[in-house]
């Protein structure tokens, strides 16, 4: 969409993405109130905003629904038809909601400083030693878990064999849960590490001869996303610890793990 000249249609487009823009911490949708489902035509061919899909959730804001399922950025055919006060109402909704999202997310700073405090320093510690490049933002407290999910690529065979073994023997204190899937000439073992919400945090181990080759991934609705060095991997991460709590929680049981694929337990 041609966003050069404003109309109500790219005010809208523009106010839904700032609601959409990642976060961290990461607000609790349940937390507040989807906005309601509502014809923003002007003829008699209804075109809803949200375009909820199969069930209301966030994203059904960056969407209409007229017979299908048209995102806004696409909607250019069907803007002789909106009605410019719903859209301009529904952007001031959007920008309303834009805010509170941004509130409830330095509540949980507030509430969290002590957690949040101790990620930051260990955060800089890294930055300063050389030991990883720093995040920018509200996803910099998360670099000492990118971190240790990046350095961690490679094991021993039968160290990540053990590791598997003593989940499945519950010697393991933590609750993850391990899939092993047989393959042609290897064959894969899936450890979910963390959940919260509708993410999880696996380590896929590929089993070789010689070695295991590690994998993070952040597995949601939406699809999978491998954890890369880069700020997609810090905003992956942040879908599965969505707070500083859970982000040192995730910190933690990784350094309880780590030290298998190092052969050190």
């Amino acid at each position: 969409m041609n966003t050069e000249t404003s109309t109500p249609l790219s005010t809208l487009l523009s106010a839904a993405r700032e609601v959409m823009k990642p976060r961290w911490p990461k607000p609790d949708v349940i937390a507040y109130h989807l906005p309601g489902e509502r014809d923003v035509s002007r003829t008699p061919t209804r075109i809803l905003w949200p375009g909820y899909k199969e069930r209301m959730d966030l994203h059904g804001i960056l969407y209409f629904r007229a017979g299908t399922i048209v995102a806004i950025e696409n909607a250019e055919h069907l803007e002789p038809m909106l009605d410019s006060k719903s859209l301009l109402a529904a952007a001031r909704e959007c920008s309303n909601l834009a805010a509170k999202l941004d509130g409830m997310a330095q509540t949980i700073r507030d509430r969290q400083k002590a957690e949040l405090a101790c990620l930051v320093e260990e955060a800089s510690a890294l930055v300063l030693a050389g030991l990883a490049n720093g995040l920018e933002g509200a996803f910099f407290p998360l670099l000492p878990v990118v971190h240790r999910m990046l350095t961690t690529t490679y094991a021993p065979p039968d160290a990540i064999r053990k590791l598997a073994s003593d989940i499945i023997m519950r010697r393991h204190p933590l609750n993850v849960r391990v899939e092993s899937r047989p393959e042609s000439t290897s064959h894969s073992i899936d450890i979910t590490v963390f959940q919260a919400g509708d993410a999880s945090l696996h380590m896929l181990a590929e089993v070789h001869r010689e070695t295991a080759r590690i994998s993070w991934q952040v597995v949601t609705q939406s699809g999978v996303r491998l954890i890369r060095g880069d700020a997609s991997g810090a905003i992956a991460v942040g879908d599965v610890c969505r707070t500083p709590h859970e982000a040192l929680t995730l910190k933690m049981r990784l350094d309880t793990i780590i030290p298998y694929c190092r052969g050190e337990r």
